[in-house]
């Protein structure tokens, strides 16, 4: 998934599409380390999408932590 930032209902499709016994991970991961998560997860991830955070998202996400 690429977009411009990830809403409520961007998260909600997607859990809605999980079975059970499958789980979702968000992280919040600086482009720099996109190699190295997605090689970190290679073998376990089912599944990695990547969405592009706005100045307004990722804002909301560091005021958030």
């Amino acid at each position: 998934m690429r977009a411009a930032d990830v809403d409520d209902a961007d998260i909600k499709a997607m859990a809605d599409q999980l079975q059970p016994g499958q789980s979702m991970l968000i992280a919040v991961v600086a482009p720099q380390w996109r190699d190295e998560v997605e090689a970190a997860l290679d073998g376990v991830a089912n599944k990695i999408g990547w969405a592009v955070l706005d100045q307004t998202a990722l804002g909301q996400v560091e005021q958030a932590s």
